[in-house]
């Protein structure tokens, strides 16, 4: 488990794009050398699995885990989620 930290989410919507973004904007200074490789990804717990939809989270109003993983580690989970749903 890494850092907890607030972030400033100014978007009137909950959505999980919303929440990569407000995630990339406060993280992007210090990570900005490596933003053009790295993925915001959000979790269902602390653990995983990826979310895709706010669905999928249990309590998104108080807790929402994201993590920072290299795009290509990205793609290989986006490509597996979508064998897993065939």
């Amino acid at each position: 488990m890494g850092l907890r930290e607030f972030v400033p989410y100014e978007f009137e919507e909950l959505t999980i794009d919303n929440v990569k973004e407000a995630c990339i904007q406060h993280f992007g200074s210090v990570l900005e050398e490596r933003m053009e490789v790295m993925e915001c990804d959000v979790l269902a717990g602390e653990q995983g699995p990826s979310c895709t939809s706010m669905d999928q989270m249990t309590h998104p109003t108080k807790v929402i885990h994201v993590r920072f993983i290299e795009a290509s580690r990205a793609a290989e989970r986006l490509s597996q989620q979508r064998k897993d749903i065939k």
